[in-house]
């Protein structure tokens, strides 16, 4: 699965908001087998307008990639180490990142949540 590419979608705050910013991860659901990330350009659209950096989250699923929910946790986790990482960068503030997401993807955000320790 090397070949997958995976995207994370940034909305940001119209107008731009000083850094740093509050952050909120969206991971879409989809009971493992399907979904997209455009389930959460609402929600990510609708906290950004309140000054918040809104970011959604792509991760391998069974149709099309053949994976399981394994990978899918795998993948939420190197999106939250990534967004951590990158803090600064991506003007957010990295103690004020809240992790959502509805059916499968919210798991994933309990998950990543519990067991993802920030660097």
């Amino acid at each position: 699965m090397d070949d997958v590419t995976l995207r994370l979608q940034l909305f940001e705050p119209e107008p731009v908001v000083d850094a740093p910013r509050p952050t909120i991860l969206f991971f879409f659901g989809g009971g493992w087998t399907s979904g997209s990330p455009m389930q959460f350009h609402p929600w990510a659209k609708h906290f950004a307008s309140f000054g918040w950096l809104g970011i959604t989250v792509d991760y391998r699923v069974h149709l099309p990639h053949g994976t399981t929910a394994f990978a899918a946790v795998e993948d939420a986790r190197a999106a939250y180490r990534y967004v951590h990482e990158n803090a600064q960068a991506l003007g957010l503030d990295p103690a004020r990142i809240v992790l959502a997401g509805g059916s499968a993807g919210g798991h994933l955000a309990e998950v990543v949540s519990f067991t993802t320790a920030p660097h």
